[in-house]
């Protein structure tokens, strides 16, 4: 997946919520300003470089809730680095974890994203209503 790929889903997927706030006003204004905020957050995504999943997470944690948990708890292997509060923030405020045989013991930041993987990770997001 490449970065125009990821900023369209972003995109879309703020509509959606917005469209399924329904006629809750504070709710639509609430995402209505994330809408605005956010084009200017995913910006700085080049249209052609390819994205990661750690890339990814990061745009979209960034639009959903840029603040993430800051702590030294590790349980992914991988759960370090540059990467390691955008995974500890997807572990233990999303419970998220991949869909493969190595879920449980790594996150695999550095790992081309593909678009299935986009729309796992973003309906795992929506799933958990934080």
């Amino acid at each position: 997946m490449i970065g125009k790929q990821a900023k369209e889903m972003v995109r879309n997927y703020l509509a959606y919520t917005f469209l399924r706030a329904g006629s809750d006003k504070v709710l639509k204004n609430t995402i209505a300003t994330r809408i605005r905020d956010s084009e200017s957050r995913i910006a700085s995504v080049d249209d052609y470089t390819k994205m990661t999943r750690a890339s990814f997470a990061r745009v979209l944690l960034d639009v959903l809730d840029p603040s993430l948990i800051v702590n030294t708890d590790k349980k992914w292997i991988d759960e370090s680095g540059l990467n390691k509060d955008i995974m500890t923030t997807l572990r233990l405020r999303y419970d998220f974890k991949w869909r493969d045989n190595f879920a449980e013991r790594y996150f695999q930041p550095d790992k081309n994203l593909t678009i299935g993987e986009a729309l796992y990770l973003i309906e795992q997001l929506n799933k958990s209503g934080k």
